[in-house]
């Protein structure tokens, strides 16, 4: 909630805590985005909820996960399908110019987006 307060979002994005890959009472949902470990079981449920041209998007930090995700995407009809791998490591700046840290001790993460039409 503290990112939506800071983007000034808090007032059109309603969060909800709920286990989603029970099913997900709302429908015509514009957007549905999952930060679980297992998305792939509520792939099902988001198909349902999201209206026509609605926006799926899940965060997985492993590619096991984000490849379960994506193969049951493809069981429905969501377009535009696509994955994209996020990498966080430190940048070293100085008067002589800047590059990454030798060290990398980053974090990766998976964004997946699909968007559903009939």
């Amino acid at each position: 909630m503290k990112n939506l307060k800071m983007a000034k979002l808090e007032n059109i994005v309603e969060t909800k805590i709920k286990d989603v890959t029970s099913g997900i009472d709302e429908k015509e949902i514009d957007a549905i985005i999952f930060d679980i470990p297992n998305p792939w079981e509520a792939v099902i449920h988001a198909w349902k909820s999201l209206k026509t041209g609605g926006y799926f998007c899940s965060y997985s930090p492993l590619i096991s996960q984000m490849e379960k995700t994506v193969k049951e995407i493809k069981k429905y009809g969501f377009i535009e399908v696509r994955t994209f791998e996020n990498i966080q490591r430190k940048m070293v700046v100085s008067e002589q110019g800047s590059r990454p840290s030798f060290q990398m001790l980053g974090h990766t993460g998976y964004l997946t987006f699909a968007r559903k039409v009939l």
